[in-house]
């Protein structure tokens, strides 16, 4: 959990230099503050969601087939779905654990940004 938070957050501020002028162009046009915010920890949680999406994936496909494989005879049982819905909790808070900093910096930049490109 910890490695995704950094990494959402390392990403996340990387690309808030790349996408400042978009940031500033928004407030700009009339988006305050909370809605620029609420833009980046959207998209910092839609990551974090995806990656637990894929991950909830790829145990369920090796749960059907390792488990009949290395244990001859045994029929796997039902997927845990809470299993599930506790990783895809567990991901999308990692997304805004990672991005509440890039949030908040995004949400602090200055409109001039746009007059300076």
């Amino acid at each position: 959990m910890l490695v995704g938070v950094i990494g959402i957050l390392n990403i996340g501020l990387a690309t808030l230099s790349e996408r400042s002028e978009e940031f500033a162009l928004r407030r700009s046009l009339g988006a305050t503050r909370v809605d620029v915010a609420v833009l980046v920890l959207a998209e910092s949680m839609m990551i974090g969601l995806l990656g637990a999406t894929a991950a909830s994936g790829v145990g369920w496909a090796l749960y059907k087939t390792a488990v009949p494989i290395f244990a001859d005879g045994v029929e796997p049982d039902a997927f845990p779905l809470q299993a599930c819905i506790v990783g895809l909790a567990a991901g999308a808070s990692a997304g805004l654990l990672g991005g509440a900093i890039p949030a908040l910096r995004a949400s602090r930049l200055p409109i001039a940004v746009v007059m300076r490109a």
